[in-house]
C-alpha cells in the first residue's frame, strides 16, 4: 500500500500518455477489441453502453453484466480481459517524466479479471487494489478475482507480488496462488489445482 499511496502522490509530477499531442488523445489509454453480453462505462456522471471499438479513458469504471465479457487492449499491449459481473477502475495511466516507465493503477470492485502483459516499448508496471490486497507485476500473465470473502490472485506466466491490507507480503511464482480474506494477511503460496485454475481462465477468456 505503501507503494500505492507514494505513487498516487507523485502523479501530479508524471505525464498522462492520453495529453494532446498523442495518437491516443481521442482513443483513450486503450480500446474495447472484443465483447459478449452488455457491458458499460460510468464515466463521470455519465453511464456509457460498450462495445468491440470503444475507448477507455483514465479514471472509467467499467462494468460487464451477469453474462457478459470484456477484452481490452491498452496503448502499450496490455491485454485486460474482465469477466462476467465484474467493476473495474481505471484509476491512472501514466508515464514517469523520470525514467519513462508506465505505471497502470486498477482497482477491482468486484468481480475477475485476467491480464496478460505482452511485449511493451516501455518498462511497465501494473497495480491492482481490491478490499483486502493490492497485486502488481512489471510484465506477465495472471488473473485476480475479488468476492465478499476476499481476493484470490493466480500468477499464470512471471512472478506476482501480493500484499494484504491488513499486513504480508507473498511472492507468486507461476502457477502458483494466494487468498486474501478480509482482515488477513496473504496465505502461503500454493499451486492451485486443476478445477480452480481452469475455471478461473475460462472465465476469463474470450
Amino acid at each position: 500500500m505503501g507503494r500505492r499511496r507514494e505513487v498516487l502522490a507523485l502523479a501530479a509530477g508524471w505525464v498522462v500518455t492520453r495529453g494532446a499531442g498523442s495518437a491516443w488523445a481521442t482513443t483513450g489509454v486503450g480500446q474495447v477489441l472484443s465483447s459478449t453480453g452488455l457491458a458499460d462505462v460510468v464515466r463521470g456522471n455519465a453511464v456509457i453502453a460498450l462495445a468491440a471499438g470503444d475507448a477507455v479513458y483514465a479514471e472509467d469504471i467499467v462494468r460487464t453484466g451477469p453474462d457478459s465479457r470484456l477484452q481490452i487492449v491498452c496503448k502499450d499491449g496490455l491485454q485486460i480481459v474482465v469477466g462476467a459481473g465484474t467493476e473495474l477502475a481505471v484509476r491512472s495511466y501514466l508515464t514517469s517524466t523520470s525514467d519513462g516507465r508506465l505505471e497502470i493503477l486498477l482497482g477491482l470492485l468486484r468481480g475477475i479479471a485476467r491480464l496478460i502483459g505482452g511485449a511493451s516499448p516501455t518498462p511497465r508496471t501494473v497495480e491492482i487494489d481490491t478490499r483486502t490486497a493490492v497485486a502488481s507485476v512489471r510484465s506477465t500473465e495472471w488473473l485476480i478475482e475479488s468476492t465478499d470473502k476476499g481476493t484470490g490472485v493466480l500468477a499464470i506466466q512471471g512472478e506476482v507480488t501480493v500484499l494484504g491490507l491488513a499486513g504480508g507480503r507473498v511472492v507468486l511464482e507461476p502457477g502458483q496462488g494466494t487468498d486474501v480474506a478480509p482482515g488477513a494477511a496473504p496465505r502461503t503460496p500454493v499451486t492451485w489445482g486443476q478445477a480452480r485454475r481452469l475455471d478461473a481462465i475460462a472465465r476469463t477468456t474470450i
